[in-house]
């Protein structure tokens, strides 16, 4: 009997042989020993392990941006991971976090900086996408080689 069960809107779950339960109102604290008395009725020794996941959107330059249902204790490293990580232009050194439209937090590096930190549900990681110039930046030295090999080419003739 194990899976994952959702709460809907309304703070209700529906779990195998109890049935509809309004578990908003109890304390994540006091929940599994709820659940365990409640099945203690029906199975010996229930072994319960309650697990909150946030729902978190995961945008930007993701390989595979979308919804994404995470524990709390995952880094931002790895909520970017589910996502398949950053695009070819995506830039893991300015992350930002948005809260109900408000940007919460800034810039955040996601390679030094991997707790999650305040996440919360509904929350929008997003990655921005690398600078022109970092992003052409071997395009640009290829370049002033090239010129500097034509220019000593003609001088030294």
């Amino acid at each position: 009997m194990s899976g994952e069960f959702i709460i809907n809107e309304l703070g209700v779950v529906t779990l195998p042989l109890l049935g509809r339960m309004d578990v908003v109102s109890v304390p994540l604290s006091e929940l599994r020993d709820k659940l365990i008395s409640a099945y203690a009725v029906q199975l010996r020794n229930p072994s319960v392990t309650v697990t909150p996941l946030r729902r978190v959107y995961v945008l930007g330059e993701v390989i595979k941006p979308g919804q994404y249902a995470v524990d709390p204790t995952i880094s931002l490293g790895g909520v970017l991971a589910l996502a398949g990580g950053p695009t070819y232009v995506g830039d893991l050194h300015h992350v930002r976090v948005i809260r109900n439209g408000k940007v919460i937090v800034d810039r955040i590096d996601a390679t030094t900086n991997p707790g999650m930190g305040d996440i919360r549900s509904n929350d929008e990681i997003f990655v921005d996408r690398r600078s022109w110039l970092d992003r052409n930046s071997t395009i640009l030295a290829s370049a002033a080689i090239s010129a500097l090999g034509i220019v000593l080419s003609i001088v030294l003739r």
